[in-house]
């Protein structure tokens, strides 16, 4: 009897996939899915490095790596906070986050849907799976980023915005 093997599964001369044929009967179908927007639909992570530091910058202060990982997923708000305790940068973080602001809606309009997220979320909805947006930006700037995307965003059955939902108490990871 001939065997091919391939990824890890063993093809019979029958060409049937017993590796993958179990594997597949040990997963439950999906009935829910949630999204985080920024670095999973959206490729703006970049975008934000870039702002966050050029508002840095107007403070002449770097924008450290070690500062980055700290702010990764945080609400806004706190993300400003962290910049401007740690770099002790002489603004408020109100003055910071008015600036943050500022630059957001000019520069993350354009930001591009990752590769498969618009075929990720299109199959699910046409599998009548409900989706779901959770993320720590805020409304205004979730309305620019898919600015460009609005027939796709229209596909998700509900949407929470960490930032300026008053529902939302605690940043990531808390919810």
């Amino acid at each position: 009897m001939s065997r091919l093997f391939s990824s890890g599964s063993v093809l019979g001369a029958s060409g049937a996939t017993s590796t993958a044929t179990r594997m597949a009967s040990n997963f439950r179908k999906v009935t829910h899915c949630i999204f985080d927007m920024d670095g999973l639909l959206l490729d703006t992570e970049k975008i934000y490095e870039r702002i966050l530091g050029d508002v840095c910058k107007s403070y002449n202060s770097p924008y450290p790596w070690a500062t980055r990982m700290r702010v990764l997923g945080t609400t806004e708000q706190r993300t400003v906070s962290i910049i401007v305790n740690d770099l002790k940068l002489s603004c408020t973080v109100d003055d910071f986050l008015k600036k943050f602001r500022e630059k957001q809606l000019l520069e993350l309009g354009g930001a591009p849907l990752l590769k498969g997220a618009e075929r990720l979320v299109r199959h699910l909805h046409q599998h009548n799976i409900p989706i779901a947006l959770a993320t720590s930006s805020g409304a205004d700037s979730v309305e620019v980023k898919i600015k460009n995307h609005q027939e796709l965003f229209a596909l998700f059955n509900h949407k929470v915005m960490g930032s300026s939902d008053a529902e939302v108490k605690e940043g990531k990871p808390a919810p």
